[in-house]
């Protein structure tokens, strides 16, 4: 459904890697006030993925760099600390991936619904 949408929305046919591009613009053109729930995804991914990269170089300094490169050991609560930390930056891991994918998606209904909605008085085809 989204290939022929996109191709009678564009007018032409564009690679499937430029479909996400196409229609964010088609989106923000024609809708600028959905922006905000747009780039929420944005932001959160943003910040999962932040986070799960500070919590895990964390944990990669702590454990190889600390304890077999300077030798410093680990004691109890140091290692239930980095399995912890590790658990946790995994978990931001899979929600920035979920999220990215979420964001994506999002993306392309809402393309389809504003294509469909019949809100725009002009053509649906976009000119640039």
């Amino acid at each position: 459904m989204i290939d022929r949408t996109v191709e009678e929305v564009f007018n032409y046919k564009p690679e499937k890697s430029e479909y996400y591009w196409h229609c964010y613009s088609f989106v923000m053109t024609k809708r600028p006030y959905l922006a905000t729930r747009v780039h929420h995804f944005i932001n959160l991914y943003g910040f999962s993925r932040n986070v799960s990269f500070a919590i895990l170089f964390y944990v990669f300094f702590r454990v190889f760099v600390l304890n077999f490169g300077f030798g410093i050991g680990m004691e109890k609560f140091s290692i239930i600390v980095s399995v912890l930390f590790s658990f946790s930056g995994l978990m931001m891991v899979w929600n920035y991936t979920k999220l990215f994918r979420r964001h994506a998606v999002d993306v392309f209904i809402l393309f389809l619904s504003i294509n469909n909605d019949g809100l725009d008085t002009q053509e649906n085809s976009v000119t640039f």
